[in-house]
C-alpha cells in the first residue's frame, strides 16, 4: 500500500478508476467541557494562595520569610519568590544584594503598619482581587452594634492605612484604594482634615487634592467643626490634636 504523491491529489477521480480507495477519517467527537477542569494559571494562584491563608505548620514549609507585623507583633510567612515576582520592593529586597536577600531564614520587621492591611496587601500581591482580599480580612457591618464607632468610619480606617502601606511597599494596590476612598463617599466635613494629613504622609496626590477641594468649597462648616471639636477635647492630647488640625486648616498650602 502506498500514498498518493501530494502532487495528484487533483487527480481523485482518475486515480479512483486506477484502484486508489480514499481514507475517510471520521468526524471528531465534539469536546465536552470539564467543569472541574480550571486554567493552569488559576490553579497556581489558588495553591499559593491557599498555601499563604493556611499558615500552618506544613504549608509554611513552602514560605521562607515572616514579616512580624504590628505592636502585636504578629507573625506572618509568605514566599520571597512569589513576591518577588509581583512587586519591585520585595524584588529588591530579596534579589537585588540587600541584607534579606543573602539571609536563609529572613524576619521582617513591620511594627508601624496594622496586621490586617498587610494582610490584605499579601493577598492582592498573591493575586486575589482587593474586594476578596478585604471582606476576607476585615469586620462584617453587623458586627458593629455600638454607637463608639460606625462601619464606615472603620472602614475607612482601613482604606487609609491600606494607603500607607501600599506606598511603602510601590504597589499599584496603591491606586485602586485611593480611588475607592474619593468615590466612596466616606470622605466628610469631620474627618477631610484627617483625610488630607494621611495623603500627604502616603503621596497620594489625587486624594490630597480632592480633599483640597472638599476643604475649599465648605471652609465654614470644616472650620466650625475643628473649632468645636477643639472647645470639647476631652484631655490635652485631644486638644493639641484639633489645635494641628486647626493650624493646618488655616495655613496656606492646606
Amino acid at each position: 500500500m502506498y500514498k498518493v504523491n501530494n502532487c495528484l491529489i487533483d487527480y481523485e477521480e482518475l486515480l479512483i478508476i486506477l484502484g486508489a480507495r480514499t481514507i475517510r477519517p471520521p468526524t471528531p467527537p465534539v469536546p465536552v467541557p470539564d467543569p472541574d477542569s480550571d486554567d493552569q494559571k488559576e490553579v497556581v494562584l489558588k495553591s499559593l494562595l491557599d498555601k499563604l491563608i493556611s499558615q500552618s505548620d506544613i504549608e509554611c514549609q513552602c514560605n521562607d520569610v515572616v514579616f512580624v507585623v504590628g505592636e502585636e507583633k504578629v507573625k506572618i510567612g509568605a514566599s520571597r519568590y512569589v513576591l518577588s515576582a509581583v512587586s519591585e520592593h520585595f524584588k529588591k529586597m530579596f534579589c537585588g544584594g540587600l541584607r534579606e536577600s543573602t539571609m536563609r531564614d529572613v524576619e521582617i520587621p513591620l511594627e508601624e503598619f496594622e496586621p490586617d492591611t498587610f494582610w490584605i496587601l499579601l493577598q492582592w500581591l498573591y493575586g486575589q482581587s482587593f474586594e476578596d482580599a478585604a471582606k476576607s480580612v476585615l469586620c462584617k457591618r453587623e458586627n458593629f452594634t455600638s454607637e463608639e464607632e460606625s462601619y464606615e468610619s472603620y472602614y475607612l480606617t482601613s482604606l487609609l492605612n491600606l494607603l500607607k502601606i501600599s506606598d511603602y511597599h510601590g504597589v499599584k494596590l496603591k491606586d485602586e484604594v485611593e480611588s475607592k476612598i474619593i468615590n466612596g463617599s466616606y470622605i466628610s466635613i469631620i474627618n477631610v482634615c484627617e483625610c488630607l494629613v494621611w495623603s500627604k504622609d502616603s503621596k497620594a496626590t489625587r486624594l490630597r487634592d480632592y480633599c483640597k477641594k472638599y476643604i475649599k468649597s465648605n471652609w465654614e462648616l470644616v472650620l466650625e467643626q475643628k473649632l468645636e471639636y477643639r472647645a470639647n477635647a476631652s484631655d490635652i492630647q485631644e486638644e493639641e490634636d484639633q489645635t494641628r488640625m486647626l493650624e493646618l486648616l488655616l495655613s496656606d498650602d492646606h
